[in-house]
């Protein structure tokens, strides 16, 4: 048993050694190569620090066409859960709805893969939700004051599940 241990440790030891030093940056450049539908994030800044990657101040284009921006973006790849927290998204004012999102928190864990969990809050209200990845199905679940229904009329499908709580169902 003494000695499963001590592998164990070993083992553990080596996966932090990888996190700790595997060039971020350079998986980021390889990931924004592979996104696709010509989704391109440009005027960022692209900082590896020991256990997290941040990319700050950049603007999102799809197609040609800019989306939204957003201040900062942080990737934390740890062993047991990793986490993405992006701060400051808007979207662009030439789009026709407004939303802006404070924080919002993406959770990946190895131990339940097929699942990516959500959690925000924005100009809208608090977000929670999730990403199947199995059924490629997004759920995202809205508490707010305001009546989204109404607003994103012709634009999103969100849905009222009960006053106050608003649902936006996608499948991709």
């Amino acid at each position: 048993m003494k000695r499963f241990g001590k592998y164990l440790f070993y083992a553990l030891l080596f996966l932090w050694f990888i996190i700790i030093f595997t060039p971020k940056d350079l998986l980021y450049y390889k990931g924004e190569r592979l996104v696709k539908d010509n989704v391109v994030i440009s005027n960022e800044v692209v900082l590896d620090e020991w256990i997290r990657m941040i990319v700050e101040s950049g603007e999102i284009f799809a197609k040609g066409i800019k989306v939204g921006s957003f201040s900062k973006v942080a990737l934390y790849p740890e062993l047991w859960v990793n986490v993405l927290e992006m701060e400051g998204f808007s979207l662009d004012k030439a789009l026709p709805m407004e939303l802006t999102i404070d924080r919002l928190f993406v959770v990946y864990t190895p131990f339940y893969p097929i699942k990516l969990f959500l959690k925000g809050e924005g100009s809208i209200g608090t977000l929670n939700g999730w990403i199947d990845l199995r059924k490629r199905q997004v759920r995202i679940d809205i508490a707010s004051k305001k009546q989204l229904d109404r607003m994103w009329q012709g634009i999103a499908k969100v849905e009222k599940v009960k006053e106050g709580l608003y649902r936006y169902e996608y499948r991709f």
